[in-house]
Parts: C-alpha cells; sequence; structure tokens
C-alpha cells in the first residue's frame, strides 16, 4: 500500500508543479527570431530587417486593413535555390503587402505603376530581374517588373492577382483589368528624349 501512497504523492506533486507552469512565448506583433519563440509558431522577417510573430489567415478579412493575407513560404531551399520540404510549409498569414505604395515617393529606381492605389515596381531588364514576372516596357527606358501579389490588396486598383501563375519568390503578379486603361506596357508621359 505504501508504493500505491507514494505514487498518488508524486502525481500531485507533478500536476501541481505543471499547474503552475507558464507560456513564456511571445504574442502576435512581438519581435522573435525563430517560431518557437511565439505563441503562434510563426516568426516573419518584415522588411525592415526585424522579426515578428505572425498569425494565420484564411483571407484578408482576418488582417488589419494595412495588411493581407500572403502566402509564406516556411520551406528550406536547396543549392540550385529552389524551394525543398513538403507544400505543407507553405501558410498564409496576415503580413505587410509586398510592394510599398505610391503614397510617398518609391525607392530609387522603382517606378509607380497603375491608377489608383499606385504600388512601386522594380526597374529590370529581362524576366529573370522579375522573379519570372514580366518585365514590362513602355519605350522610355528600363522596364519595371509586373508587381508580385497574393492577395488584391498586395495590386494597384484595377489590377487582378493572378495567382495560378507563381514565380521563382513563390508569388503570383499583378495584371491590369482587360477594361481599364493603365501604364502596363503603354506610356504615361512622352519620354524625355523623344523630338
Amino acid at each position: 500500500m505504501g508504493g500505491r501512497s507514494g505514487l498518488r504523492a508524486l502525481a500531485i506533486v507533478l500536476l501541481s508543479v505543471l499547474s503552475h507552469c507558464s507560456d513564456d512565448r511571445v504574442p502576435l506583433g512581438a519581435l522573435c527570431s525563430s517560431g518557437t519563440q511565439c505563441q503562434t509558431g510563426l516568426c516573419l522577417e518584415r522588411a525592415s530587417g526585424d522579426a515578428v510573430c505572425v498569425a494565420r489567415c484564411a483571407s484578408d478579412g482576418d488582417c488589419p486593413a494595412t495588411e493581407v493575407c500572403g502566402r509564406f513560404d516556411f520551406r528550406g531551399r536547396d543549392d540550385a535555390g529552389l524551394p525543398a520540404g513538403m507544400e505543407s510549409d507553405v501558410v498564409r498569414v496576415c503580413r505587410a503587402p509586398l510592394q510599398p505604395r505610391c503614397d510617398g515617393a518609391c525607392p530609387p529606381g522603382d517606378r509607380c505603376v497603375g491608377e489608383a492605389d499606385r504600388v512601386c515596381a522594380p526597374p529590370c531588364r529581362d524576366r529573370v530581374d522579375c522573379a519570372g514576372r514580366e518585365c514590362v516596357s513602355d519605350g522610355c527606358g528600363p522596364g519595371h517588373c509586373e508587381p508580385a501579389c497574393d492577395s488584391l490588396r498586395d495590386c494597384p486598383r484595377f489590377y487582378l492577382c493572378d495567382t495560378a501563375f507563381l514565380g521563382t519568390d513563390g508569388h503570383g503578379r499583378c495584371l491590369p483589368v482587360a477594361s481599364a486603361v493603365s501604364d502596363a506596357g503603354a506610356p504615361d508621359a512622352v519620354c524625355a528624349d523623344a523630338p
């Protein structure tokens, strides 16, 4: 009988200790360096270089108005730079849009694309510069990459997000809606050096 009471006492002590354990993982939005530090299990590096704990989402409606529900690939890369791992390691999380809006100035060399809710697009010479998306030129110097997207919120107004095509970076592309006038391939100003 002494063995059972000793075992019972050990179980009570163990349950008491476990009930006082706390979750020392950090909450959503807190700085992190790995997913194991986050209550959500997901740590995403932002463009600023900081990494924060993020949450999974199913649609843009699950995210704050300034963010999108975008694709995030947690897989590693092989020696050729291609994704290596399970497709289940690709999840959707609330994150900032892939391109900054043209509310202010775009980074040097980038071009402001779209008619409304414009986004900054990097310069290019060919598709290689655009992670496999098209390099669009208006004939006035270097072209710009089709903006990358996972969500309609990543794109300028009057564009759609084509995720049937994924670039080498795992993101889709913003394409102008066919009936809308846009600057995709058409000059929005006369070239500076034109006669």
